[in-house]
């Protein structure tokens, strides 16, 4: 009687060409994701969008999507995140929030109904304020003008008001 040989341990074969080597992340990430899928990622899984914003991939198209996402929650929640991460050196994350916070207060703005203006007026300055005191961000105050006249408007609001106070005692004048 022969004793059962154990399994042979040697590699599964290769294709010839390399066909079955592994594409880099990031080829696949650009290949299968553009930037016109981040809308979607961002409102179905911030956490996943968030993660695939942190990968090395060119992140100026994706930037200048996630800028023009209307206002959410979740999308505040990606740019929270992605802010945290970001040089403020590099020209493009911060025109990118200037612009994010533009339009964020912009939407407050134009909303009609007076109850989700609320709503969105305090989530916006929240969001503010964890920029200002978290990540000590000061695109905040390049759009200075614009934040602090949003919380004059909107001054019957309790968040904006404190955002309010929390700017000028961050820069008296």
């Amino acid at each position: 009687k022969s004793s059962p040989q154990p399994p042979s341990s040697s590699p599964p074969p290769q294709a010839s060409g390399g066909a079955l080597q592994a594409s880099p992340p990031q080829h696949l990430l650009l290949s299968h994701f553009p930037p016109s899928a981040l809308p979607s990622l961002v409102e179905q899984n911030p956490t996943l969008a968030s993660h695939v914003l942190s990968l090395p991939i060119p992140l100026t198209p994706y930037l200048l999507t996630l800028s023009k996402l209307p206002l959410s929650l979740r999308s505040m929640e990606v740019v929270s995140r992605l802010a945290s991460r970001l040089p403020l050196s590099e020209p493009h994350p911060s025109t990118f929030l200037r612009v994010y916070i533009t339009n964020c207060l912009t939407s407050c703005a134009s909303i009609p109904d007076r109850y989700l203006q609320s709503r969105a007026v305090r989530l916006v300055c929240v969001f503010l304020q964890s920029l200002l005191r978290d990540s000590g961000r000061e695109v905040v105050m390049e759009v200075g003008v614009e934040v602090q006249a949003f919380c004059i408007e909107f001054s019957r609001i309790r968040e904006a008001a404190t955002l309010f106070k929390m700017i000028k005692s961050q820069h008296p004048g």
